[in-house]
């Protein structure tokens, strides 16, 4: 009966997995120096990348996996859930707004899932359009963001998996300071 109260093994591991996500997405730099906006969508898309990049590497070992990358989706989207009843979005707002977020992060998995190991134009466009809205400011936000995301990519690509499922070890953030 007690078991009942209990969180399964792969809600453990999505909680410690998604925390570190989260903390890895609000770092200052990506904000202050590399020019995403400190709002509710820039954090959203900071999520949605570092996710993704979870996700990504949990792919590959999917036969062990399946069960903790469903444990982390559903978490994430409950934890955005939440938020946004903190925020104040009224109850009747919440549903579409988390299906909205769901339906774009799905989609910005997608696009980066074509660009991370393919054609620096994919995903730098992909970032672009996600996180800056199509608007290059000129100071190359989105190109430092793409390296960034194939740099962290090729570090969980090599981690063994009992190394990602303790928390992934991020490759530090080159310090780039942007126009």
């Amino acid at each position: 009966m007690f078991r009942l109260f209990r969180k399964s093994d792969q809600e453990v591991a999505a909680d410690r997995l998604y925390r570190s996500i989260v903390a890895q997405a609000r770092l200052t730099p990506f904000y202050e120096s590399w020019g995403v906006e400190d709002t509710v969508e820039g954090r959203f898309e900071l999520i949605s990348i570092h996710a993704f990049l979870l996700l990504h590497r949990l792919k590959s070992d999917r036969a062990v996996t399946a069960l903790l990358s469903q444990a982390f989706v559903d978490l994430m989207f409950a934890d955005l859930d939440r938020n946004l009843r903190e925020m104040g979005v009224g109850d009747m707002g919440i549903g579409k707004r988390v299906k909205l977020m769901a339906s774009a992060f799905y989609g910005r998995v997608a696009a980066y899932d074509r660009g991370i190991f393919g054609d620096d134009d994919i995903l730098g466009s992909a970032v672009l359009r996600n996180v800056f809205g199509g608007k290059d400011s000129g100071a190359g936000g989105a190109a430092h963001l793409a390296t960034y995301m194939r740099c962290q990519a090729r570090q969980l690509a090599s981690a063994e998996l009992s190394e990602v499922l303790l928390g992934p070890s991020w490759a530090p953030l080159p310090d780039v300071e942007l126009d």
